[in-house]
C-alpha cells in the first residue's frame, strides 16, 4: 500500500494560526496553551488527509475507520504544531511520521492489507 503525500494545505496553516491568535487574545493572563486547541480545529488535518487516504486505506486495510486515522494522527499533535503553528517541520516530513505511525498501527491491529 502506498499513500501519496497530499499538496500542503496552506490554508489550514493559517487558519491554525489565526485561531491560536484569537484563543491567545482570550485566554488572557490565564496562560491556557492554546497550541493543541489550535491544531485540533475542526479535525482539520485528519479530515484532510481522510480525503485523499480513504479510498486507499479502504480497499487495502478492510475495516478502517475514520476514527482509527484520528487515533493515529492524534500522536503527532506535537508534529501538527510545530508545522502548523511554529514553522519548524515541512509538511513532507510532517506526513511522512504520520505514515509511519499509520503502518506500525495496521500491522499492530493486523488489518489483512492487500500488496
Amino acid at each position: 500500500m502506498r499513500l501519496v503525500i497530499p499538496p500542503e494545505p496552506k490554508h489550514l496553516k493559517e487558519l491554525m494560526k489565526a485561531l491560536k491568535r484569537r484563543l491567545d487574545s482570550l485566554s488572557g493572563e490565564r496562560r491556557i496553551r492554546t497550541d493543541r486547541l489550535a491544531a485540533w480545529t475542526s479535525n482539520a488535518i485528519p479530515s484532510y488527509l481522510w480525503r485523499f487516504w480513504r479510498p486507499i486505506l479502504r480497499q487495502a486495510c478492510p475495516g478502517f475507520r475514520w476514527q482509527d486515522l484520528l487515533k493515529v494522527v492524534g500522536h503527532h499533535t506535537g508534529d501538527i504544531v510545530r508545522w502548523g503553528l511554529k514553522d519548524k517541520m515541512a509538511w513532507d516530513e510532517l506526513v511522512a511520521r504520520i505514515v509511519r505511525t499509520l503502518m506500525l498501527y495496521i500491522k499492530q491491529r493486523r488489518f489483512r492489507p492487500f500488496p
